[in-house]
C-alpha cells in the first residue's frame, strides 16, 4: 500500500509587483520558506506514527537516513527538489520539497513507500505525520496572506 500527501505553497504575481517565494532546505531535513529573501516560515519537528507509536526527528526515534538534491520537471514545470529519507525500525518515511522558481511555488510531499500501519492515536484530532509543519515569522509584510498549504502575495 502506498500513501502520499502533498501540500503546495504558491506566491501569485500581480501586475504591479511580485513577491518572490523561495524554499531553502538544510541537510538535517529542515527548511525555510522565504518571501522576498526574508524567512516567513521555518520548519518544525518531523513526526510520524508507526506501529502505535509517535516517532520524532527531535528525539532520535525517527532518523534521517539520507538526503539528496536533484533537478527535474513535471506537469507544473521545472523544479529543484530535495528528498529526505527517514527511518524508524523497519518503517520508512520519505519527504520531499520541490521548488518551481519560474512558477513561484513549492510543493511538499510525504510518502510511505511500505505503507503505514498502526497510525491511529485514539484522538480524532491528531495527525499521522507532521511534514510539512512550520512556525510563521511575524516579519513578512502583511501583503502576504496565506494558509499552510497556499501563499498569495499582493502589493
Amino acid at each position: 500500500m502506498l500513501l502520499a500527501l502533498t501540500a503546495v505553497l504558491a506566491a501569485a504575481a500581480t501586475a504591479a509587483a511580485d513577491h518572490a517565494l523561495n524554499v531553502v532546505t538544510h541537510d538535517n531535513g529542515n527548511f525555510d520558506v522565504m518571501v522576498d529573501s526574508e524567512i516567513w516560515m521555518s520548519s518544525t519537528d518531523v513526526m510520524a506514527r508507526f506501529d502505535g507509536a509517535e516517532v520524532r526527528a527531535s528525539n532520535g526515534t525517527l532518523g534521517l537516513a539520507y538526503n539528496k538534491t536533484y533537478d527535474g520537471a513535471d506537469g507544473y514545470g521545472k523544479f529543484t527538489g530535495r528528498v529526505f529519507g527517514w527511518v524508524s525500525g523497519s518503517n520508512e518515511l520519505i519527504t520531499t520539497v520541490k521548488f518551481y522558481a519560474a512558477e513561484n511555488f513549492a510543493a511538499f510531499t510525504t510518502f510511505w513507500p511500505k505503507g503505514a500501519s498502526g497510525t491511529a492515536s485514539g484522538d480524532k484530532q491528531s495527525t499521522v505525520s507532521s511534514f510539512p509543519s512550520w512556525n510563521v515569522s511575524r516579519s513578512v509584510p502583511k501583503t502576504c496572506l496565506g494558509t499552510p498549504c497556499q501563499i498569495r502575495c499582493r502589493s
